[in-house]
């Protein structure tokens, strides 16, 4: 890339940054490298000769963790993911953006994309399963720590109230999130997941127990609160040594099937029949048009 010069004349970015800071002359980084025409490097890995068989998890992970996990732990992670997000119902939140950008005749990537951006959300998604996560994480040392479990949950509610997360721009997670559902009491992939983590024999994984146990003490204090799918892929990857920032990166994959199927979907109907309400159908009974006046 290059960058103008006053007198027209170009110069590279390296010089344009090396002139006003010396740090910025060069990008350092252990993440990887292309040699063009030579080999392609991720975490020190030559992906070439060292990944030729392995399947899309086994890669992934390595950009996630920077090992190359064992072959089953990716196929073990692999099926996790395929059971947890894989619902194309174009109702759903991210979904509908995938539609409608179909429908449209947008890109198939410029629809997925912005679906893959809505699943970045609070009450649903990627933030609430990091969430998840750290909740795990942090009643697990407590629990070392020897406080008990109900002591824990109710200090927790001291703090705030549960339920739904907050709105507008107090918007924030809810104070047990991988726990409740917005428009069900249950979560119908668990046991699916579930039977996955028996055949793996990760049933007994420190952090899925206690995703479990902290279900039981939830219900037992009277709180509507069951465990979700999203809040079980937290215990499953923390059993795994992943980091909440490793599991986001991780979870971000599993919307693609969905989105994917709602995009393809709508390509097959009419131009602008999803959603095909129109700006006259709308009746609104909302505050009058205001005029606004100057000082």
């Amino acid at each position: 890339m290059t960058r103008a010069r006053p007198d027209g004349k170009s110069m590279s970015n390296e010089k344009c940054y090396t002139a006003k800071n010396p740090q910025y002359e060069y990008w350092q980084t252990a993440a990887g490298n292309w040699f063009p025409g030579e080999r392609i490097v991720l975490h020190g890995v030559d992906v070439l000769a060292t990944m030729t068989g392995k399947s899309w998890m086994e890669v992934i992970l390595l950009a996630i963790t920077g090992n190359i996990p064992e072959r089953r732990t990716a196929e073990f992670l692999d099926a996790v993911l395929t059971l947890s997000g894989s619902i194309p119902d174009p109702r759903l939140w991210n979904n509908r953006i995938a539609a409608l950008a179909g429908a449209t005749r947008s890109t198939p990537a410029l629809g997925m994309s912005a679906g893959m951006a809505a699943s970045d959300a609070i009450i649903f998604g990627f933030q609430p399963m990091m969430g998840a996560h750290n909740l795990l994480t942090e009643v697990a040392g407590q629990l070392e720590s020897g406080d008990l479990l109900e002591n824990i949950i109710k200090a927790r509610l001291e703090r705030d109230q549960p339920g739904r997360p907050g709105a507008g721009k107090q918007r924030s997670l809810a104070i047990f999130p991988g726990y409740g559902r917005p428009v069900a009491t249950g979560d119908e992939r668990i046991p699916a997941i579930m039977r996955l983590l028996r055949d793996y024999g990760h049933d007994q994984g420190r952090m899925v127990t206690l995703a479990f146990r902290l279900e039981a003490s939830l219900q037992q204090q009277g709180l509507p609160l069951r465990l979700n799918t999203g809040g079980l892929i937290a215990a499953i990857c923390a059993d795994q040594g992943m980091t909440a920032l490793q599991l986001y990166y991780y979870v971000s994959h599993c919307f693609y099937v969905s989105l994917a199927a709602c995009n393809a979907d709508a390509l097959k109907h009419d131009i602008g029949s999803f959603f095909p309400l129109r700006c006259r159908q709308i009746e609104y009974e909302g505050v009058a048009e205001r005029k606004w006046k100057k000082n």
